[in-house]
């Protein structure tokens, strides 16, 4: 299940927030560089060790969607028109369902707003599942804690994890 955290840019001090990321506890703060006019995410330990400092990435866009099962692949009908062209393989996250699909997964765009993911068949394939997929995931603790994830999304100004 993920965890949604409002970003709010401030002038009086550096916004931050605790998160759970790979089973631990984590503390993001966010750096405004004035320098590079631009801020920066830092997410330490509960000790204030350092684990990563980078520029703050937003991931691609994120669409509400509603995911089927056809035999054994799975179709996500997105919100809105995704632009990736048709037959091309993108990598796309999916959340907010709920369900153990939640996480990263190849994608084959199928249509203008679907996308086919293979091997990702529930127990029960007659219920349809509604939740979110973001297209080219960007990752900003990859590599650095195991198992976790925290993405930034512009558009809307938020933390996933």
């Amino acid at each position: 299940m993920s965890t949604i955290v409002q970003f709010t840019p401030s002038t009086q001090s550096a916004p931050q927030f605790q998160a759970q990321l790979g089973g631990q506890p984590y503390i993001i703060t966010l750096l405004w560089n004035f320098a590079g006019k631009r801020y920066y995410v830092q997410v330490a330990d509960l000790n204030n060790n350092v684990i990563v400092m980078r520029p703050l990435t937003g991931s691609g866009p994120v669409f509400q969607a509603t995911f089927i099962w056809d035999d054994d692949v799975g179709i996500a009908t997105l919100s809105a028109p995704h632009y990736v062209p048709i037959g091309q393989l993108v990598s796309i996250w999916i959340s907010q369902t709920d369900t153990e699909f939640d996480g990263g997964w190849q994608g084959l765009s199928t249509g203008s707003n679907t996308i086919t993911i293979d091997e990702l068949t529930p127990l029960d394939t007659s219920s349809t599942v509604s939740g979110a997929v973001t297209i080219q995931p960007l990752n900003l603790v990859q590599g650095y804690i195991a198992g976790a994830y925290l993405l930034y999304h512009e558009e809307t100004m938020t933390f996933e994890f």
